[in-house]
């Protein structure tokens, strides 16, 4: 077992008149105590540990307030946090620290349990109050929020010109008169001269608890670096002060003053470089060389190097650390004309300032470059040189037709390349020479025609030569027009107004001798009769001011064109009257062709034809089923499918076009995604009233499922509450006939503004009484008609009731009151939530049209401070708060918990249950009346009784037997709950020995001799 220390009086602790009792384990001082004072010496340490050293392992130090410390080999309890920290009149503590305990262990043992302890430190520490007390020196720091300033250090060349750090300094009280703080600055590479001092003093004065410290820079026109200082708070040469946490604060001098950029003279000739008319020239033969220097001067500060730019190779031009600039010739490749290079020298000083000049260099050219010589073209490929010209057939395709040979006496040929009119791809050379040529690119040659192809060839120096070439492309293929043929002559196709699209052109057949050139067919007919598809989908066409529609596809081959008919579909008009005549279309065939310089006209064939025999389409029907037509909804409620069961019918299953109409104000449809859709916002120009206006496209079928899922969100009612709003929907159907008149039907939605006003709550006291008025809910008669609303609390269920057993409706039905007062407890529950059904009527007299939405209203609850409630009798649950607590459980199986403060506790008759989980202590002990050893027990929460073991609330765990002992102190190692039978007194003792101090609890009656662990439960 670890050894038991005890205390030693000490010189130290006489300013504060320091006691031992207790056998030295208790020490009573004045309160105030300063921050490490000393206040007692540890007596009884003589065992050397394994490591020859100890360490201190902190069991309890009340919130940091002890420590021991060594020194010198000698061991001493010391006080920290100063006189803020020992204050008799602190409510929390009231002047006592009992069972300040501390364990001292091997250096070298990692264990943080009792095991391996040598020496336990375990005593008490009580506060004297002193009368009159001299309040402790304020505590003075910087002001949060004032501890950086920046500024810029102010441009004057006049002494005596400063620049102020204004920081505003705070102490927490003016107690003992004036309080005067020193200060002191530092910092690295910072000048002393730029500051009026380096250090001082800041004065409070009378009740100020601010005041200002002043720190004064010099301003100057000197441009430097951007200086960093701190201001130090000292306790040295500081009267009645603390010195704070926040002791230092710190500041930047910006440099506001302008730096003087270099000066780069004029250059001068260096090497082989010729100064000329302020010119450097050099010969471009003259290879790497210095040609010219430059001198920079800078009048406040020095030169630190130079850099060059311009536009030129690079490697080409260097400078070094003198400002001596070099040129590499070879590096600039071959010049072929004296060249100017524009070179700017750039100077940089200390401060990064920077000056240049530019000079022009110039390199004369002084080895021109000899240009190549381009040969005449020998034959090639299907090329044939007749004349001095190259000859080669229009339809020969892309062949080679001839070569050129480029040579250079002082280089090399690097490439060639075509020039000339003609179109784009018709001719092309490699890198040999030899050219190409695409006749296919050249389009229909109608007539021997002579291009001419500049070749040119480049050397390796830039130089360039050439030769003309004359390409004859020979016309040896005649050019035949392009041919429209229907079979028999002529074709006629049958269809009606209301039937399938049909395919009219299906014995066309289109022709040409050069099928793969580029054709043009149009397609055109009375615009009045129909259109054209392809596959399912309606061609976009132009209509002239004639009256006729016109279809039009250009660029494309004869094979193209003709797969294009195959598929191409015509679709009459449906007709709304079926008395019409026939309907005779006849089609307008054109095909041009548009290659060669010139083409063919285009050919016309007019044969082809539709008969539509008119049947009549019949109108759309639309029938609105669902709840005739009214669909009801709260405003903030979940929205609405007003739309849903509506049925459309069209006899020829074709497409049909829907529109919604309605108020746009009145809200918007909500639309699944991937539904086809548009709307758009139509004004009205008579009453300038805004409409939504919703477009759907489909057959039948699908808009009735469209219209399914289709919800409409009512937007929110700004009237008073309870105003209903209805909502008409104009439902506009048309199928597309010709001559058709919309079928037109309504849909209703009637809204409810869904939220009530609540006025006059009145925060009901924890243990308020029943029948004890909340507030009234509003409004009175706002419903149509002159109904008022009602109103039904909604339990967790879901099912309504006029009251959740803590709260009820008021008998007038319109207000509130309480149900249960002993259910309202504010250390429970703070406030409750209620869930309300708010129902009005629609404006008839049937109860089942009615409209109701639910609204959540919040109760508060007001503390008592000191409690008082003799309970009921069924099973309560009581939390006393911070106060002075008389709390009885009445009748019932009770659970009774008096919080802090030391409360007087009943269960009376009933199992009760008392419950302890706030922090123990002189000014928290409990008295229990009447408790019984054979229905009554005790909670103890193990985040306060530690050494107790675990359990839950939801599983309790009855306390172990050897935890318990009846007497005056603990019996052997584990007692930590002790009953005092002689005074009825209820301790813990955390270490169970009796080693420390036991801490009172609460109280029952003396005498109990059948208590035990039995009456115990940790949770």
């Amino acid at each position: 077992m670890a050894v038991q220390l005890t205390l030693l009086d000490i010189p130290e602790n006489d300013a504060y008149n320091g006691v031992l009792s207790d056998g030295n384990r208790t020490i009573t001082l004045d309160e105030n105590i300063a921050n490490q004072t000393k206040i007692a010496r540890i007596d009884g340490i003589d065992a050397t540990p394994p490591s020859g050293s100890f360490k201190v392992q902190m069991v309890e130090d009340w919130g940091g307030r002890f420590s021991v410390i060594n020194e010198g080999g000698v061991w001493y309890l010391v006080a920290l946090g100063g006189p803020a920290n020992f204050d008799y009149e602190d409510p929390d503590f009231a002047g006592e620290f009992p069972q300040v305990t501390f364990w001292l262990r091997d250096s070298q043992d990692t264990r943080t349990g009792p095991e391996g302890v040598y020496h336990q430190l375990n005593v008490n520490v009580y506060l004297r109050d002193v009368v009159n007390e001299t309040a402790p020196a304020p505590v003075v720091q910087f002001q949060a929020g004032t501890t950086n300033i920046a500024q810029d250090e102010g441009t004057s060349a006049t002494v005596g010109d400063w620049t102020t750090y204004t920081y505003t300094l705070v102490r927490d009280s003016a107690a003992n008169g004036d309080t005067t703080v020193a200060w002191s600055i530092a910092g690295t590479g910072i000048d002393a001269n730029d500051f009026e001092v380096l250090s001082g003093t800041a004065t409070f004065t009378g009740g100020a608890l601010t005041t200002q410290l002043v720190v004064r820079v010099r301003k100057d026109s000197t441009f430097e670096q951007n200086e960093n200082f701190t201001i130090t708070l000292n306790a040295t040469g500081s009267t009645n002060a603390q010195i704070g946490t926040s002791n230092t604060a710190t500041g930047t001098i910006r440099n506001d003053d302008t730096n003087a950029a270099p000066t780069v003279a004029a250059p001068t000739a260096a090497g082989s470089g010729t100064l000329v008319g302020g010119n450097v020239e050099v010969n471009e033969n003259a290879g790497a060389v210095q040609i010219f220097d430059v001198n920079a001067t800078d009048t406040d500060g020095t030169i630190t190097g130079y850099a060059l730019s311009g536009t030129y190779p690079a490697g080409a031009f260097t400078v070094d650390a003198n400002g001596t600039v070099s040129v590499n010739t070879a590096a600039l490749g071959n010049i072929t004309q004296d060249t100017t290079y524009t070179v700017r020298v750039t100077a940089t000083d200390n401060q990064g300032g920077t000056g240049f000049r530019d000079v022009n260099v110039v390199v004369k050219n002084n080895v021109p470059n000899q240009n190549p010589t381009v040969a005449a073209p020998t034959a090639a490929g299907s090329g044939t040189l007749v004349g001095g010209n190259v000859e080669v057939n229009e339809n020969a395709g892309a062949v080679q037709i001839f070569d050129v040979n480029a040579t250079d006496t002082d280089g090399t040929i690097t490439g060639y390349a075509l020039s000339g009119t003609y179109p784009a791809g018709a001719f092309t050379v490699d890198a040999n020479g030899t050219v190409s040529v695409n006749t296919a690119a050249l389009g229909n040659i109608t007539q021997d025609t002579t291009y001419t192809v500049r070749v040119t060839a480049t050397d390796n120096q830039g130089g360039t030569g050439f030769r003309d070439v004359n390409v004859v492309v020979k016309n040896n293929v005649a050019n035949v027009a392009p041919v429209i043929t229907v079979e028999g002559g002529g074709s006629t196709t049958n269809a009606t107004d209301i039937g399938p699209s049909v395919s009219p052109f299906t014995k066309v057949t289109l022709g040409d001798d050069q099928p793969n050139g580029n054709f043009e067919l149009e397609i055109s007919f009375d615009e009045d009769d129909g259109v054209l598809e392809f596959g399912t989908t309606v061609l976009t066409n132009f209509e002239d001011d004639l009256g006729t529609r016109t279809y039009t596809w250009t660029g494309r081959t004869i094979a193209q064109l003709q797969a294009l008919l195959a598929d191409l579909k015509f679709n009459p008009y449906n007709r709304a009257d079926s008395t019409l005549p026939d309907i005779i279309t006849q089609f307008r065939i054109s095909l041009k062709e548009l290659d060669g310089a010139n083409p063919n006209p285009a050919v016309i064939n007019d044969t082809v034809k539709v008969i539509t025999d008119v049947i009549g389409d019949q109108a759309p029907e639309v029938t609105v089923t669902v709840g005739e037509g009214v669909t009801k909804v709260v405003d903030t409620g979940p929205d609405c499918r007003p739309l849903k069961g509506l049925d459309l019918l069209d006899a020829e299953y074709g497409n049909l076009t829907l529109k919604v109409k309605f108020l746009k104000d009145h809200g918007e449809l909500m639309l699944p995604a991937g539904l086809q859709w548009a709307r758009s916002d139509f004004t009205d120009n008579t009453s300038g009233i805004h409409y939504w206006i919703y477009t759907f496209r489909g057959e039948p079928a699908a808009l009735e499922v469209m219209m399914d899922v289709v919800k409409f969100d009512a937007a929110p009612i700004t009237d008073a509450p309870g105003t209903i709003r209805t909502t008409d929907f104009e439902v506009e159907v048309t199928d597309g006939a010709e001559g058709r008149v919309p079928v037109v039907e309504h849909v209703q939605v009637k809204a409810v503004a869904g939220k009530a006003g609540f006025t006059t709550f009145t925060a009901p006291r924890e243990l308020a009484a029943n029948d004890t008025k909340v507030g009234d809910l509003t409004p009175g008669e706002l419903g149509e008609n002159g109904k008022a609303f009602s109103y039904q609390i909604v339990l967790a269920d879901g099912t309504l009731a006029n009251t959740d057993g803590r709260f009820k409706i008021g008998a007038d039905k319109k207000s509130i009151y309480v149900a249960n007062g002993f259910d309202l407890d504010y250390e429970r529950a703070r406030s409750h939530t209620l869930k309300l059904k708010v129902t009005i009527a629609d404006g008839d007299d049937i109860d089942a049209n009615n409209l109701s939405f639910l609204q959540d209203i919040t109760i508060n609850v007001v503390n008592w401070t000191s409690e008082r409630t003799s309970g009921s009798a069924a099973n309560d649950y009581f939390v006393g708060g911070t106060g002075r607590d008389t709390l009885s459980g009445g009748a019932g199986n009770d659970k009774i918990n008096g919080g802090a403060g030391s409360d007087t506790l009943k269960g009376d008759a009933g199992r009760d249950l008392f419950v302890f989980n706030t922090r123990l202590g002189a000014t928290n002990v409990d008295k229990i009346l009447r408790f019984s050893v054979r229905d009554d027990g005790f909670q103890l929460d193990n985040a306060i009784f530690k050494k107790l073991g675990a359990g839950t609330a939801a599983s309790p765990k009855q306390l172990k037997s050897d935890f318990f002992t009846i007497g005056a102190a603990a019996q052997d190692t584990n007692d930590y709950i002790i009953y005092n039978k002689s005074t009825g007194a209820l301790y813990y003792d955390a270490d169970g020995s009796g080693a420390g101090l036991a801490v009172k609890f609460a109280t029952v009656s003396p005498n109990l001799t059948t208590m035990s662990a039995r009456d115990f439960f940790v949770v």
